[in-house]
C-alpha cells in the first residue's frame, strides 16, 4: 500500500504565485486605484498600466499615477501606461 503524505504549501502548483507577481507586476495588490478623474485600472502586460480616463487629462493623470507608484515604491520609470 502506498504511503500518504500531506503536501507542503510551498509544494503546491502556484504556491509561489504572489512572490513572482510582486516581482513583475509589483502594483497588482493596490489595483485597481481610482484617482481623481482616472482609474489604474490593471496591468496590460508586465510593466503597462491601463488607464481608463474619466475627466482628467493625460498630462493630470500622469502625475497623480507617478505620484502614486512611487508612494508605494514603485519607480514610474519601470512602467508605461496604456491610455483607454
Amino acid at each position: 500500500m502506498p504511503t500518504i503524505a500531506p503536501v507542503s504549501d510551498q509544494d503546491k502548483p502556484g504556491a509561489n504565485y504572489e512572490m513572482i507577481a510582486d516581482k513583475l507586476m509589483p502594483l497588482w495588490r493596490y489595483l485597481p486605484y481610482q484617482g481623481k478623474g482616472f482609474l489604474v485600472e490593471n496591468y496590460l502586460q508586465e510593466g503597462v498600466l491601463i488607464i481608463r480616463l474619466q475627466g482628467a487629462t493625460k498630462a493630470q493623470a500622469a502625475v497623480a499615477i507617478k505620484a502614486w507608484m512611487e508612494s508605494h515604491g514603485v519607480e514610474a520609470k519601470t512602467h508605461s501606461l496604456e491610455w483607454r
